[in-house]
Order: structure tokens, then C-alpha cells, then sequence
């Protein structure tokens, strides 16, 4: 996901991006802007180059989040700091009347790609997600902070451990 800050419960999620893998296949993709229907702060347009007029027309908060529940169904959640992820996709889900549970089967499995990467690549240890990136040449750039860079090196980090 991209913020405009740290806060799950002060900020806004302004981009989810999940990418599907299935037996170590990419099967499917889903990546959007999400609408907080309040003005972005210019710091997080000056980081991101997401700007006020890219958003009309894109799902609310609410909208996002059934498009990314049932993109995700019951399959884990895997992220690099997937504390932080889940902290704001569980407060999104309070704040609009959604259920976080996995279609009711209770709590959804998580898998944090940076604790992974500590255990089985200690080469990259404490590394940040562009580190990680690099150290697999998956090509994500340097001060890429478009969510759907921050997935695919996810996926391709889970895909390599």
C-alpha cells in the first residue's frame, strides 16, 4: 500500500497493489489509486508524483477494499512489513463497515517477506525493500514508491525464497 503517512488511523491509503501467485506462478494482478476524498498533502505528491487530478473517478477507500478482499479471498497476505500493511487495510476495513476475517473463516494468514529475507538471506539482512530489490536484480528502481514496483518486488522475493 502507499500513505500519505504513518498512522493507520490519521492517514489515507491512496494506492493497494497485490499481485496473486499460485504455485510459484503470477496468475493475476490488481493495482489502484484510491480516492480519500480529501486534498492530498503536497509533501506526499512532491515523494510520490500522485497528484489531486490523478484521483477522481478512482474508488473511494471502501470501494478499494472490496476489489482487494475478494481479489485476495482466503489467500495469505504477503508483504514486506506486513504489520504495518495489515494495520491499515484492518483500520480501512473498521473505518467502512468491512470485514478483515477471511470470508468468515477467522483471521487471515499473514507472511512478512523482510522476516523472511533476515532468515533465509542474511546477505541483505535489515534491508530495505530497494536493497532487497537489488540484491535480486528485479529491476525495481531506486525511489520507486508506486505500490505496484513495492508488489511486484514482493512477489518476486517470495517466489525466490
Amino acid at each position: 500500500i502507499v500513505t500519505t503517512g504513518m498512522s493507520a488511523v490519521s492517514h489515507d491509503i491512496i494506492e493497494l497493489s497485490a499481485q496473486k501467485i499460485v504455485k510459484g506462478n503470477l496468475t493475476d494482478s490488481l493495482t489502484t489509486l484510491v480516492n480519500p476524498g480529501n486534498p492530498l498533502p503536497f509533501s506526499f505528491t512532491r515523494e510520490t508524483g500522485i497528484r489531486d487530478e490523478m484521483l477522481p473517478g478512482m474508488p473511494d477507500l471502501r470501494g478499494a477494499l472490496v476489489r482487494f478482499l475478494e481479489f485476495a479471498g482466503d489467500m495469505p497476505i504477503v508483504a514486506y512489513d506486513v504489520d504495518l500493511v495489515t494495520e491499515f487495510l484492518r483500520e480501512g476495513c473498521r473505518k467502512t463497515g468491512l470485514s478483515w476475517d477471511s470470508d468468515g473463516k477467522g483471521e487471515r494468514t499473514l507472511v512478512d517477506i523482510s522476516g523472511c529475507v533476515r532468515f533465509l538471506l542474511p546477505q541483505v539482512s535489515r534491508s530495505s525493500l530497494e536493497k532487497l530489490s537489488k540484491a535480486m536484480s528485479s529491476g525495481m528502481k531506486a525511489g520507486t514508491i508506486q505500490e505496484w514496483a513495492s508488489s511486484e518486488c514482493a512477489s518476486a522475493a517470495l517466489m525466490h525464497l
